[in-house]
This record gives structure tokens, C-alpha cells and sequence, in this order.
């Protein structure tokens, strides 16, 4: 109940009001609306500790973040993480992690721990 509340530590923000510390976040919505580069750059700022837009302030210390992306393929990450021109690749922080699935892997014959399958 609400007073289980009452007994937890206050939470940092994350980003701003949207967002806390020790929270499961899922963006949804239409295609091509942002919610996935939105996604990177608040899980990005997550891992840092910075500040992703004004007035959208982080109270966090750089924390371990897992980005679960199960829409771009890592050709398409690399497309809008890197800058064609140069070559140069974006460094993303240590404590950012993306996770991805691979759509060709076939669960009925696999026979190892769940654990061993994940990166």
C-alpha cells in the first residue's frame, strides 16, 4: 500500500519529472515519431549522469543502463551513431549496454542456460 512508500528512499530523477532512478521505462508510439533516439539519448545521459535537454534534469551519479532494442538492426544503429563522412563512430559511455535479439535464433534446440545466451 501507500505506506510501503512512506519506508522507500526518495528517488533521483532521471529525466526530469518523466523519469526515476530504479524505474522500468517502455516508449511506445507511432513509427518514425523518435521514440527510439529519444530512448538512446536519455539512456545514453543515464550512463553519464549528464543532463540530456534543458530543464530536463538528471540528479543521477553515471549508472549501468541496458537499452533492450528490438527494432534496429546493428547496420541501422551504426547508420545513425556514426558520421558517414569521417567515419567516425559515436563513443558511447561504459555504462551503456544495448541488447538486441537475433531473429534467427531458434529456442526449441538450444540447449544452454538462458543466462549464456544474453550480452
Amino acid at each position: 500500500g501507500l505506506e510501503d512508500g512512506l519506508k522507500a528512499p526518495e528517488m533521483k530523477k532521471i529525466f526530469s519529472e518523466l523519469i526515476f532512478e530504479r524505474e522500468l521505462t517502455i516508449m511506445f508510439g507511432d513509427p518514425g515519431t523518435g521514440k527510439s533516439i529519444g530512448a538512446v539519448q536519455i539512456a545514453e545521459a543515464a550512463s553519464t549522469g549528464k543532463t540530456v535537454l534543458p530543464n530536463m534534469f538528471n540528479d543521477c551519479k553515471p549508472m549501468r543502463v541496458s537499452y533492450l532494442d528490438f527494432e534496429l538492426v546493428d547496420r541501422q544503429f551504426l547508420n545513425r551513431y556514426s558520421n558517414p563522412e569521417t567515419q567516425a563512430l559515436y563513443e558511447f559511455s561504459p555504462n551503456f549496454h544495448r541488447v538486441t535479439i537475433n531473429p534467427d535464433f531458434d529456442f526449441r534446440t538450444c540447449t544452454e542456460p538462458v543466462e549464456t545466451l544474453i550480452s
